[in-house]
This record gives structure tokens, sequence and C-alpha cells, in this order.
């Protein structure tokens, strides 16, 4: 019997080792790859504590930089158009 919970310890533990945290991204990474930050964004919405998550937080920052961004270049082109080059 005892034979057996070791074997089942054992297994245990290297389901467990075997799982693996998800790496953190930059804010970086998810201005360059919009669509990884779109199912961060979506996954962050349903995780308790999600604010206390590094990927929520960054993938959060990289969308507000890339709308800002967004803004700034419809200004310019808005602003080309009013006045010219």
């Amino acid at each position: 019997m005892a034979n057996h919970i070791n074997s089942f310890a054992i297994i245990a533990l290297l389901a467990v080792s075997a799982c693996k945290e998800e790496e953190n991204r930059t804010v970086e990474f998810y201005l360059q790859n919009a669509d990884v930050r779109a199912e961060m964004l979506a996954k962050c919405e349903v995780i308790d504590g999600s604010v206390l998550e590094a990927n929520c937080r960054n993938a959060q920052e990289a969308e507000v930089q890339s709308a800002q961004e967004t803004s700034r270049k419809k200004n310019l082109s808005d602003m080309n158009t009013l006045f010219g080059d």
C-alpha cells in the first residue's frame, strides 16, 4: 500500500512540475503582436486579480499606447488634409 502511495506522489509531483507558468511578456512584445495582445486582454477579463498579473498589465499598457499612436497618426493625417504637407 505504501508503495502505491509513493508512486502516486511521484506521479503527482511530476505532473505539477511539468506545468509551466506562462512567460511574462513585455509591453514592447504586446505592441508588436496585436493578436497575442487581444488574446491576453480577453483572458485577463476573466482572471480574478488580473491587475496583479504582469502579462495583463503589460498587455493593457500596450493597448493604451497603441490607441494613442493610432490617434496621433489620425490627427496628423487630418492636419495634412486640412493644411497640406
